[in-house]
Formats: C-alpha cells, sequence, structure tokens
C-alpha cells in the first residue's frame, strides 16, 4: 500500500510493524485501506489482527486511527450490521478481553 502525502506518521508506522491477519495457526498480511486519514481492514474470515490483537469475525471492520491530542492509537470495530463499537488499545475487545 502507498501513503498519501498528507499520510500521518503513525499510519507509516502501523504497516512498518507488519500486522498480520491470523487464522488456524495461519497467518497473512494485513491489507490496510486508506481513507480521511484512517486505516481500515475488513475481516474475510474470522481472524486475529496481530499485533493489535484484535479478533474481528468475518464481514467485520477494523477502523484505526490515531487523533489530534491521543497518546495511542483509537481502535473500531465496525460489524456488519453497520454498528460500531470502539476499542481503546491494550484496554478491552469487543468481549472484554485484554488487547
Amino acid at each position: 500500500m502507498s501513503l498519501s502525502p498528507s499520510a500521518s506518521i503513525w499510519s507509516a508506522a502501523l504497516l512498518a510493524a507488519g500486522c498480520t491477519a491470523s487464522r488456524n495457526g495461519k497467518s497473512r498480511p494485513v491489507q490496510w485501506k486508506s481513507w480521511r486519514g484512517r486505516l481500515y481492514y475488513r475481516a474475510a474470515n474470522a481472524v486475529v489482527v496481530r499485533p493489535l490483537n484484535v479478533a474481528l469475525e468475518a464481514g467485520e471492520i477494523l477502523e484505526v486511527r490515531w487523533d489530534a491530542d491521543d497518546t495511542a492509537y483509537r481502535l473500531t470495530i465496525v460489524h456488519s450490521q453497520h454498528t460500531e463499537k470502539e476499542i481503546q488499545f491494550k484496554c478491552q475487545t469487543r468481549k472484554s478481553q485484554a488487547v
């Protein structure tokens, strides 16, 4: 993925981290999409996005952003029913498990 000139340093850092989608002991690189200063990944199957340790169900979208004045990534899972549930990096996931 190539970033636009306006992409932030946090985006480049996340891409450089080499995130993977893990399922059944197999991993593949996460193919991020960029839109409006945020990165998105849609899970085709149930996976865990590493190293963020976020579990996604098939069809869910992981949105990653770094807002001004934040000190960590802000993660949001958009469910296939178009509802959003925000989780905070290193806090909680959809099922109240540590991220």
